[in-house]
C-alpha cells in the first residue's frame, strides 16, 4: 500500500512538472498584428508626451486628447477632434487635428487653406512586413520593419511595431519613425530632427 501511495505521488509530481515545463516552453503568444481595435479612440482618451526638439534643443510636455466629434468635408465624414496642448504654449491649444476611422484605415486631417487635408494614413492591421502608401505625397511609403520589445523612459513594452515612413515633397526628403503598441497606440515617434516620447497614457 505504501508503495502504491509513493507511486501515485511520484506520478502526480511528474505530471505537475510536465505541465509547468510546458508553460515555460510555450509562453503566451504575443499578438502578431496590431488591429484598429488596439488603437484607443474613445472621446476622453488622453496621452501625455515628452517632446524633445533637437533643433531648438528644448524639452516640453504636451497633452493629446480626443475631445469631441464633428463632421467635415460637407458633413460627409464624422471625425474625432484631437487637441494637442503644450504645457508652456500660450494662447490656447497648440494644435487641432481630425481623425477619421474607416474599415481598416485611420486618416489624420488638418485644416489648412480653407480645406481639410489628409496628412497621414495608417492602414490596419499593422503586422510584420506590412507596406502601404498614404497617398499624401507621391512617394509616401510606410513599412513595418520590425516587431520587438522597446524600452521608453524606463518602461518596457514587449510588443511594439516599428513603422518607417518615408516621403518626398517640396524638394525635401522626410523620414518618420513610429512605434505602435496594442491598446496604447503611438508610443514613440521621431520625425526629422525632433522626437516626442509619451510619458504615460492617462
Amino acid at each position: 500500500m505504501k508503495n502504491l501511495i509513493k507511486l501515485l505521488i511520484t506520478v502526480s509530481l511528474l505530471i505537475l512538472s510536465g505541465l509547468l515545463s510546458c508553460g515555460k516552453d510555450n509562453p503566451l503568444v504575443a499578438p502578431t498584428e496590431f488591429t484598429i481595435d488596439n488603437f484607443p479612440h474613445e472621446i476622453g482618451t488622453v496621452w501625455q508626451y515628452q517632446k524633445d526638439d533637437r533643433i531648438s534643443m528644448t524639452t516640453d510636455t504636451i497633452f493629446v486628447r480626443i475631445d469631441d466629434t464633428t463632421r467635415i468635408t460637407d458633413d460627409s465624414l464624422l471625425v474625432y477632434v484631437v487637441i494637442t496642448d503644450f504645457v508652456t504654449a500660450l494662447g490656447g491649444p497648440y494644435d487641432t487635428s481630425y481623425w477619421y476611422f474607416s474599415d481598416d484605415t485611420l486618416s489624420y486631417y488638418k485644416y489648412e487653406t480653407d480645406t481639410f487635408i489628409v496628412k497621414r494614413k495608417v492602414i490596419f492591421p499593422i503586422e510584420d512586413g506590412a507596406v502601404w502608401n498614404s497617398e499624401v505625397f507621391p512617394d509616401d511609403s510606410n513599412e513595418v520593419i520590425e516587431n520587438r520589445s522597446v524600452t521608453i523612459l524606463g518602461k518596457t513594452y514587449q510588443n511594439a511595431f516599428h513603422v518607417l515612413r518615408t516621403a518626398d515633397g517640396f524638394n525635401e526628403y522626410y523620414t518618420d519613425n513610429f512605434w505602435y503598441v496594442p491598446n496604447i497606440g503611438d508610443r514613440k515617434s521621431t520625425r526629422l530632427n525632433s522626437s516626442h516620447i509619451p510619458l504615460s497614457r492617462m
